[in-house]
Parts: C-alpha cells; sequence; structure tokens
C-alpha cells in the first residue's frame, strides 16, 4: 500500500501534456527572410518571451538581438509556430545558463547564428564547446570539452 507523504499531497501532478508555447527553458528564434538564428533562454513561457522580442520590433526598440536583425535587415518575421523553436524545455532555472551556452556554441560553429553583444563575449573568450555529461540518464551539468 503505498505510503501518503505531505509533499506528495503538495506537488501538484506533472503535467505531460503542456504545450510548447507555455513551456519555458532555451529557444531559438529563426529570420524567415535568412535562416539565421538566435539562441535565448527564457524562465517565461515562450508565448511571453515571444511577445516581447515582437513588441520591441512594433515599437523600432532594439533591445533583443532578434529584434536588432530584423530592424537592421528590414526583414519580415513570422508568427511564433514559424519562428520560435524549444531547443530544450527545463525545470531548474540553474540550468538555463549552461545550455543557452551550449546551443550557442553548437549554432555559431555551424555559421548560422546572429549573437547578443554578451553572447558575442561569451563566444569569444571560451573557444572550446560546452559538452554534457550525464548521469543516470539525466544531465547534471555541463563542462569544457
Amino acid at each position: 500500500m503505498p505510503q501518503h507523504h505531505t509533499k506528495n499531497r503538495i506537488k501538484p501532478p506533472k503535467d505531460h501534456r503542456t504545450p510548447p508555447q507555455n513551456k519555458w527553458g532555451i529557444y531559438q528564434l529563426t529570420c524567415n527572410a535568412c535562416n539565421q538564428s538566435y539562441v535565448g533562454q527564457t524562465s517565461r513561457s515562450l508565448s511571453i518571451q515571444f511577445q516581447e522580442h515582437i513588441r520591441y520590433i512594433r515599437y523600432n526598440n532594439p533591445q533583443s538581438a532578434y529584434a536588432l536583425h530584423i530592424l537592421q535587415n528590414q526583414h519580415e518575421y513570422g508568427s511564433m509556430n514559424s519562428t520560435m523553436t524549444l531547443l530544450k524545455p527545463l525545470s531548474n532555472p540553474n540550468f538555463l545558463l549552461p545550455y543557452e551556452q551550449y546551443y550557442i556554441r553548437t549554432l555559431h560553429h555551424e555559421g548560422n547564428l546572429f549573437l547578443s553583444r554578451t553572447q558575442e563575449k561569451l563566444t569569444h573568450y571560451s573557444k572550446r564547446p560546452l559538452t554534457p555529461i550525464f548521469h543516470m540518464n539525466k544531465t547534471v551539468m555541463l563542462q569544457p570539452a
């Protein structure tokens, strides 16, 4: 017979049917005109993050690298479904930065990525890509290759 612990009663059940636009983690925005990409992280839902990027474009405010790219090159942006991809859903905010750096380095190496100023500094200072270390089928940390 299962034991009923307080933490099991308080903790909400995991919903594996959460739509991607309501998840958070590492995402990729792809320019529909030139297929260059931007990788970012968010602890908010993807839909809120996408709306923020679009607001920057509409108000001619290049606060994100994606908005800057669209505005400078006079490219058109698309819908969230055609532009934004969830690369890595996360449930632990401590993994946001390491996974963002991993995906930035991976896509930057392929030459199909535009970067924010902060991301340019990160890739400049560390040319070695990060590789995941796996332990018991879970990624526990990232380290230089």
